[in-house]
């Protein structure tokens, strides 16, 4: 079973972290070590890996995500690839762009997708959704956002979240007003920074949870009179595997998401075709060793991410340490060359893909 149901995961709120090993951004740990039968006693499924993996964190800041036509040769970046992210010095306050480009070439044909006038890819409809753009995101924590977004009786509308967005980020450099400006109003996304505490594992025996909730429940109809209490083990299966938001999702200080999300779905998809092809028959057994191995690279490469999201979001969101951000990182940064400033900033991003040192294949592999 592929739980791929996102950041509230019904499958993920009800089976997972009863007995998980996970990845945090202190490093791989395991928070349901408490006794199997105690844990029966005291209602299992409220053990603390369970309760931690299934929190919701709010990380206290708005999100504003959007495209906007693609930038002039004149509001480029200076290095010419148009990307830029750039930090304020209050309220959370951060803007980044990066360019999405189309590629020349035309798609494999497929026949799926095929209409009468050839390949789909040649087609009105495609083409005119081909736009190269620039893809950008803001954050902030300023009050009259979050309690917009809080208030389900707010008025504020597009529009003017747009005008306040403009009115927040429009002193900044160029072409940082230019894109907010030349977004549609109705079509910049708008959410509160939410994350989970840490990843959900891989489930190997749904039916011992179901089991475990049968019992619970006719301990409850029949008292104390239900003295047989169910195993707690290895089991038959089935086996329940999270990808994208449902394992995990990470605080979008590094909006690196969307690509976990791919990575992790890809890499299921890896991991079952290895079980099939290494075996002339379907093997229960080596699908398990191929989703146990899936999750250790999983891990690795996550634990690099949460490592750099932390790091970014102590100096770019720096709830808590905004006197020490301001007064004494912020400064530094200024006064350090833009040349170290850009080679940092590379080799953190890489690390955080898990592409540095003896970790490569972390990253690399799925």
């Amino acid at each position: 079973i592929i739980a791929a149901d996102g950041l509230r995961s019904s499958l993920r709120s009800r089976y997972a972290g009863h007995q998980s090993i996970h990845a945090t951004s202190l490093g791989i740990e395991s928070s349901s070590q408490e006794n199997i039968e105690n844990s029966l006693e005291n209602h299992w499924e409220h053990t603390r890996g369970h309760r931690e993996a299934t929190k919701v964190e709010n990380r206290e800041y708005i999100v504003f995500r959007g495209n906007a036509p693609k930038l002039t040769a004149a509001a480029a970046g200076e290095d010419g690839s148009d990307s830029f992210q750039t930090w304020g010095c209050s309220k959370s306050m951060r803007f980044a762009a990066v360019p999405f480009r189309h590629a020349d070439e035309d798609l494999e044909d497929d026949d799926e997708f095929e209409s009468n006038s050839g390949h789909y890819s040649q087609t009105d409809a495609f083409k005119e959704r081909q736009k190269d753009e620039e893809v950008w995101f803001a954050t902030i924590n300023d009050p009259v956002f979050i309690d917009a977004y809080k208030n389900s009786n707010s008025t504020m509308d597009a529009e003017e979240r747009k005008k306040l967005l403009i009115d927040a980020f429009g002193s900044w450099h160029n072409p940082v007003k230019t894109l907010i400006e030349t977004t549609p109003a109705e079509d910049i996304m708008y959410e509160m920074a939410l994350a989970h505490k840490h990843n959900a594992s891989p489930v190997f025996d749904i039916k011992t949870i179901m089991d475990f909730e049968r019992w619970k429940l006719n301990r409850k109809n029949k008292g104390n009179s239900c003295k047989v209490t169910p195993i707690i083990g290895p089991g038959p299966g089935p086996i329940l595997v999270f990808i994208g938001d449902s394992m995990m999702t990470i605080d979008p200080v590094l909006a690196q998401g969307f690509t976990m999300a791919m990575e992790s779905g890809a890499s299921v998809a890896r991991s079952i075709e290895r079980a099939l092809s290494n075996s002339p028959a379907y093997s229960p057994a080596l699908l398990r060793h191929e989703l146990g191995e899936r999750q250790v690279r999983r891990e690795r490469r996550l634990l690099h991410l949460l490592r750099s999201t932390e790091l970014v979001q102590r100096l770019a969101q720096p709830n808590g340490f905004a006197i020490f951000a301001r007064c004494i990182v912020r400064p530094l940064m200024k006064l350090c060359p833009d040349g170290i400033k850009q080679g940092v900033f590379n080799f953190m991003i890489r690390y955080s893909l898990g592409l540095t040192g003896g970790e490569r294949d972390s990253g690399g592999k799925l």
